[in-house]
């Protein structure tokens, strides 16, 4: 069933008027590409995909949900496993167009709205030589709130950890800016808590540290593989101290990316 056909066509039409982005309803031609989700076992058919070009179109949709008691998903990367990014019978507030991302290299600081993908980020701090402590796939999304584990997380925290300030609408439709200075209540409990009843995040800043500098500018990775052979038992990782003394007598230091090393 259609917005038009569940909703009277003036509160439909009045939506469309307060709305620049692009709205998707079931029988449309983009409908069921716009509705897959990373999770394709969260196959879902919600009543309509609000896809929002700016806080305005957010808070629209937000607030045109509320008035018709409709379910709320938002939708940053759609890579959510548990399926919090689509809906039944509801409303999906889609951010992907909504993917801007600002550097300011001189206080690393990066303002990133809530669409964007990690590899965006990722490639506008690498123009500066900047990292900013993400996860680890650059297709995904919207990780921040919930936590944001990657490879910088040892030396720099998760993502949250570094989170700044929020811009975002509440439940009711209010755009609110939040951070230990503005709201710090809300923004400890948003720090504190990752949770799906968020109504939306909008633009977002994140602290981006430093990048380890070297010649190339290149990350590198890899892989050791090793049979289930006689000594796969005997395998041994190290990452602090030193190798101990070996069956000749002789000590090995251990090399800085502690590596895998066979014995015996």
């Amino acid at each position: 069933m259609t917005v038009t056909e569940s909703l009277d066509a003036a509160s439909f039409e009045k939506l469309r008027n307060g709305f620049r982005g692009e709205l998707i309803q079931p029988g449309d031609r983009e409908y069921d590409s716009s509705r897959v989700v990373w999770n394709a076992m969260a196959d879902r058919h919600p009543t309509l995909i609000a896809r929002c070009t700016r806080v305005v179109d957010v808070v629209t949709a937000v607030r045109f949900a509320r008035e018709h008691d409709l379910v709320i998903a938002v939708r940053g990367g759609g890579h959510s496993v548990a399926g919090f990014s689509t809906c039944d019978g509801g409303v999906v507030i889609d951010l992907s167009g909504m993917r801007a991302v600002e550097i300011d290299p001189a206080k690393r600081i990066a303002r990133v709205q809530g669409g964007a993908l990690l590899e965006q980020l990722d490639r506008a701090a690498h123009e500066y030589g900047l990292a900013c402590p993400v996860g680890v796939v650059g297709h995904a999304g919207g990780l921040t709130l919930g936590g944001g584990m990657g490879r910088l997380q040892r030396k720099h925290g998760f993502t949250i950890d570094n989170l700044l300030s929020v811009e975002l609408v509440t439940a009711d439709g209010t755009v609110r800016h939040v951070s230990n200075e503005e709201d710090p209540d809300l923004f400890w409990g948003l720090r504190s808590r990752a949770a799906p009843d968020r109504t939306e995040r909008d633009d977002r800043h994140r602290r981006v540290p430093e990048r380890a500098r070297s010649r190339s500018s290149r990350a590198l990775s890899g892989a050791l593989p090793f049979g289930a052979g006689p000594h796969a038992s005997r395998l041994e990782l190290r990452t602090r101290g030193r190798w101990p003394v070996d069956d000749a007598g002789a000590t090995r230091s251990r090399d800085r990316c502690g590596r895998l090393h066979a014995r015996g």
